[in-house]
Formats: C-alpha cells, sequence, structure tokens
C-alpha cells in the first residue's frame, strides 16, 4: 500500500518539541517540506526533460490545490529520503509504504494505493516452485528501497 507519510516530529520543530509542534495548524507550518521521490516509476520519478513525473506527483499537486497548501519539494531517490526523512528533516514524504518499524515514527494517510508483488518465472522448466528456491539465486528487483526489496 502507498500512503502519504507525515513525520512524528517535523523539521525544525526540535526546538520547540513536538507537542508544540503538532498543535501549530498547516497554515502556520507552510510551505510544508515534503520529500519526493526521483527513482520509483511510476510514482515519483524525473522524466528525460528534468519534469518531476508520476502518480504520487500528480495526487500531491491535486491535494495540495485543493487544500490551499503551499510545499516545498526536495528530491532525492527513496533511500535517501526515507533515511531523511526518519532524521526529521521533512513535514512528509510524497509517497511512503507502511510497514511495521515505520508506523512508530510516522502518521499515514488513508491508503490511496494497494499493490500486490509478483514473481515471473519461465513456464515450463523452471526451477523456481516456492520462494525457497530463490535463495542463492540472482535475480532482477524493479525500484531500490522498496518494501518488496526489505521483504527479500
Amino acid at each position: 500500500m502507498l500512503w502519504l507519510a507525515g513525520g512524528a516530529l517535523a523539521a525544525g520543530a526540535a526546538e520547540q518539541g513536538p507537542e508544540a509542534e503538532a498543535n501549530r495548524s498547516l497554515a502556520e507550518r507552510q510551505p510544508l517540506v515534503v520529500g519526493a521521490t526521483t527513482d520509483s516509476f511510476p510514482y515519483g520519478f524525473i522524466d528525460r526533460d528534468g519534469q518531476r513525473r508520476g502518480f504520487c506527483v500528480d495526487l500531491l499537486n491535486a491535494t495540495v490545490r485543493v487544500m490551499h497548501l503551499r510545499i516545498k519539494r526536495v528530491e532525492a531517490p527513496s533511500r535517501v529520503l526515507h533515511q531523511r526523512f526518519r532524521a526529521g528533516e521533512f513535514d512528509l514524504l510524497q509517497d511512503y509504504s507502511d510497514a511495521p518499524d515505520r508506523v512508530l515514527a510516522t502518521d499515514f494517510t488513508v491508503p490511496f494505493l494497494t499493490l500486490d508483488g509478483v514473481l515471473f518465472v519461465q513456464k515450463t522448466g523452471s526451477p523456481i516452485k516456492t520462494l525457497a528456491d530463490l535463495n542463492g539465486r540472482s535475480f532482477a528487483l524493479i525500484g531500490s528501497g522498496s518494501i518488496g526489496e526489505s521483504f527479500l
């Protein structure tokens, strides 16, 4: 599942404490600093012309427009964004998958996308019959820093 994710402690709030930051309205905290992926096609990526593209880019743009928010996107690869988010550098991430280790320090929105993983093998003659059959084998994985990569 993909969600918009907000940090429990927003960037710059350390001096005031998390309670003070949580009591500030969105209008008082704007522009909100948003971590935006550059390597997560088709959700958030930079196209050949250097433009932000993707489903999550469009969704956040629509949310910002409807809620009259101001944001400042900070672009980086997913793995870097996740580390910086945990360090408190962003108010929210453009997209973030729910995981047990993330829920303690993250407030998630209602999920806006649910995905299933899939493994493709040759129809006939493949020695891969179960996930355990992947042990010690090389295979391709699309994207990096994803919840699917963590699973493997």
